[in-house]
């Protein structure tokens, strides 16, 4: 095994078990789901699960505000103006005009959705008021802008999320920015059975004659269970170069990354289901290469005798894991610790998600 220091990547296997739940559904409103392994799995999408964490309130705490997405720049002048009452509302207007390459902000609903953060803006409408000043027009301001890429840059340590995650930008000054996080889709370790929720709604003003009350709506709802495997891979030089900062402020940060994982769940019928499961198993790899683990359960895990799905699952993806890399040997170099609140045969085990993210920093 290779040292920590060498590698350029971290993979993130988590294991979660959600009981009746539906938290990521499609345009019927079902759960939804994938085949895998010539069988059906439940599927929880990477867009539902990487917008629960930008908008969680660890992810606010450890890591500061979220990006603001949208398409909408009138509207996000309007949001920005309070934020930014230093510059003149003229300033911050021309400045969004610049950035985003449209020649008005007041056609709104039009264009690609892109993340904004208020620091890059806060920077590029300094830049602007110079050039203001200095009696640039529309040509040279943009010019000014374009020679600031990495002012801009700079200031994009307001947005981690954006760095972890991206931005295509097809048209402005705002740079494009090649994501540090791969995130996968999430699926069912073994087969799954969906099931019908039957409700009704009762309507306190409507009753028959004895006073009973009765529906105002009935309906149904698809919902499962299962034991779900989460797949996520850091590119650490990437996410230090999008933030500008050395490779211990960029672990630091994936410390927190995998706390996000094994915590964070989208909300998806959650008022209905209260699904807020923790992470049972959380398996974190240092790698030269990205290198998922879903083959684990490309055979569908089965039930043990007098018990569930994941044990099992621990079972097949660290049987998995230790056929991998011993038959990659000298190829695949990992160095990986494990947290896990049931048995576990793989060495370097942690007590607890915080003894995890100590040794993730420490790389």
């Amino acid at each position: 095994m290779s040292t920590v220091s060498n590698s350029n990547f971290i993979d993130f296997h988590v294991l979660v078990s959600h009981p009746a739940s539906s938290i990521n559904r499609d345009q019927h409103g079902s759960q939804k789901t994938m085949v895998f392994g010539g069988e059906e799995r439940a599927r929880v999408s990477s867009q539902s699960l990487k917008q629960a964490i930008r908008t969680s309130a660890y992810f606010k705490q450890k890591l500061g505000t979220k990006s603001d997405r949208t398409r909408e720049l009138g509207k996000l002048v309007n949001n920005y103006t309070e934020s930014l009452k230093k510059h003149d509302f003229s300033v911050v207007r021309k400045t969004i005009e610049i950035l985003s390459g449209k020649e008005s902000i007041e056609v709104d609903g039009k264009g690609t959705i892109m993340p904004w953060t208020l620091t890059e803006v806060d920077r590029a409408c300094t830049i602007v008021a110079q050039g203001i000043k200095e009696s640039l027009d529309d040509k040279q301001l943009i010019k000014r802008l374009e020679k600031e890429t990495k002012e801009l840059k700079d200031a994009l340590k307001g947005g981690v999320d954006i760095a972890l995650y991206g931005r295509m930008v097809a048209s402005g000054v705002l740079p494009s920015i090649d994501g540090a996080l791969s995130v996968a889709h999430s699926f069912t370790t073994h087969i799954f059975k969906p099931e019908i929720d039957w409700f009704s709604a009762i309507d306190e003003f409507t009753g028959n004659e004895s006073g009973k009350l009765q529906s105002g709506h009935i309906d149904e709802a698809n919902f499962g269970s299962g034991v779900f495997y989460r797949y996520a891979s850091l590119n650490i030089g990437q996410l230090a170069k999008n933030l500008g900062v050395e490779r211990k402020e960029a672990l630091e940060l994936a410390s927190h990354i995998v706390t996000l994982l094994a915590t964070i769940t989208p909300s998806g019928k959650q008022k209905s289901f209260a699904a807020y499961n923790l992470a049972d198993y959380v398996l974190v790899q240092f790698t030269n290469f990205p290198m998922s683990l879903a083959n684990a359960f490309e055979n569908p895990v089965k039930r043990e005798r007098g018990g569930g799905y994941l044990q099992n699952s621990i079972n097949a993806l660290e049987g998995y894991v230790t056929k991998v890399v011993a038959a990659y040997e000298g190829i695949v170099e990992t160095s990986q610790a494990v947290f896990s609140l049931e048995p576990s045969t793989l060495e370097n085990k942690k007590n607890t998600i915080k003894d995890l993210q100590k040794w993730i920093a420490k790389g």
